[in-house]
This record gives C-alpha cells, structure tokens and sequence, in this order.
C-alpha cells in the first residue's frame, strides 16, 4: 500500500509539473525542485544513452528498468504526458478568461518555492549570494525580450524549438512555454496538442529528446560538483521569473503600434478594476502558497513513514 501511495504521489508531481509547463512564465523544473524530485529526475534521465539502449534492443528488459530507475522515472513522466494532453484546453481557456487569476496563482506557487529552497539550502556564503543574484538578472532580461512573430515555420525550427524549450523546463524558473512563446510557436504546439496534429509533434518531441539527453547530463555534473552553488543559481532563476508572472498588468502602445505588458501595482489594479477583483487575486495566490506547503508537508510525512 506504501508503494502504492508513493507510485500516486509521484504520478501527481507529474501531473503538477506538466500542468506548470503548459503555462508560460512556470516551470516544470520549480515544481520538481520544490517537491523534492528534481536531483533523482535528472540522475534518471541522465541514465538514458548508449548503455541504456543496448540494454533494451538487446532483450534485458529488467535492466534497462533498473538502469533507469524506471519505478521513479514511469509515473512522473505518466503525469506530466497525462496531465499535457488532458489539460491543455482546460489551460488555454482560463488563461484567456482568467488570466489575472490565474497568474497570481501561480506567482503565489513559484514564490513559497523560492522560499523553500533558500531555506532548505546549507552552508550559504557571499558566493552563494552571487550566483543568485546572477540567477535574478538572467531570468529577469529573459522574460523581458519581446515574442517575435513567426509565420509557416519550417520542420527544423519545431525541432531546434524543443530542443532549446526543454532546457528551459528542466530549468527551474525558466519556462518552456514561454521560450516557444519568445519564439513565436506557443500557439502552433498548444493546438498541436489539442488537435492531436503528429507531424508536429513528432519533431517537437525529437528535439525534446534531443535536448533532454544533452542538457542533463551538463546539469547533472554540474549538481554534483558545485551544488550549493547551481541550486543558488536555480533559486535565483526561480526568484527572476515572478517578473512574467506578476498578476496586474496593463497594455502600453509601444512606438511600433503594438501592445506591450508592463506590471502596475495591486492599488492601480484595485482602481482600475474593483477591490473585490483585488480580493479574489490575492486568494488566488494564498491558494498557490498552500498548495507548495501541503506538497512539503506530504513529503516530509512519506520521508518520516520510511524511517
């Protein structure tokens, strides 16, 4: 029954980390980072190569399983498929109805996240400072570069598109949606995905994978030779994207004759909208902060059922 419960309780991360990536400005990453599987997903992900493949094409299937850590890697990679074919309607309408909402929800989420992790790491130093800081600026100029518009974009671009977008979702604080949406195919893979379109999304996901097997490895060294200070860096990373995710905005005309998103303060908000608006954005985000503790608090009641 233990295993049961641990098998759905990864299954549900997934779930979360899949519904994240569809939202651009939210990580995957920060999900996994907060609930406690992101060093485990990278080592297992990192086992896929050479090895792992001979193994399978050879007929040892139970060691291939093993090699990959298949009983952690399986239900975590179910929910995040599970959770980006069943969702990803459901994500675009609230987005377009409810968008204010639900981006405080989020930036609720992602900020106890950060706090997490600043508070979960040891032996901090004026280095440790640093790369934050380095962290905050990178994902800060990030999530301000202005989306460019694509039209009929070649195989190849969908390909080099997920490539670069997985890195950005293994990233915590980096969003993969929101690279494709820099890129100017967020809307192509999001309907992609809702009308089941496979041509697309079979060179989308060869560049995932392509990109996958590169990029974990590169992290995982780095993870293991100079943790605290890439985890200070991800925090940093996670800490500079609440700049996308921000909930009160309003349109600007730029000098080009298109509309741009700049962040105004709750008090604008509240005058511009209503303070019933204003109240039930900030229960949307009191509603991401529990959901990040309630997570922690389930982890750390499995970790102490294991002792």
């Amino acid at each position: 029954m233990h295993t049961i419960m641990q098998k759905g309780l990864l299954f549900f991360k997934g779930l979360a980390m899949g519904i994240a990536d569809l939202v651009p400005g939210v990580s995957g990453g920060t999900v996994a980072l907060v609930t406690g599987i992101y060093t485990e997903l990278l080592t297992s992900l990192k086992a896929f190569g050479p090895k792992a493949v001979k193994k399978l094409f050879t007929g040892n299937v139970s060691s291939f399983w093993q090699h990959i850590n298949g009983r952690f890697l399986f239900p975590v990679v179910a929910g995040i498929i599970c959770s980006i074919f069943c969702f990803a309607s459901l994500i675009h309408y609230l987005l377009s109805a409810f968008d204010v909402y639900m981006w405080s929800f989020f930036f609720g989420l992602i900020m106890i996240s950060f706090l997490f992790m600043v508070h979960k790491t040891k032996d901090k130093d004026i280095f440790y400072v640093i790369t934050m800081i380095c962290g905050v600026i990178t994902a800060w100029m990030i999530t301000n570069i202005t989306p460019v518009l694509t039209d009929n974009p070649a195989p190849s671009f969908f390909f080099a598109a997920g490539a670069l977008a997985i890195c950005a979702m293994i990233l915590p604080g980096l969003s993969g949606s929101f690279i494709l949406l820099l890129l100017g195919l967020y809307d192509c893979v999001l309907q992609a995905v809702i009308t089941f379109n496979f041509r697309i999304l079979l060179i989308f996901s060869l560049g995932c994978i392509c990109g996958l097997f590169c990029f974990c490895r590169f992290l995982h060294w780095l993870l293991l030779r100079f943790y605290t200070y890439t985890i200070s860096f991800l925090s940093g990373l996670v800490l500079g994207s609440l700049n996308k995710v921000w909930p009160w905005k309003q349109n600007i005309l730029s000098s080009e004759g298109s509309f741009l998103q700049t962040n105004i303060s709750p008090w604008t908000y509240a005058c511009n909208e209503s303070v019933t608006n204003l109240m039930i954005t900030i229960g949307c985000m009191v509603s991401g902060l529990a959901i990040v503790i309630f997570l922690e608090y389930m982890a750390k009641s499995l970790a102490s059922a294991e002792k």
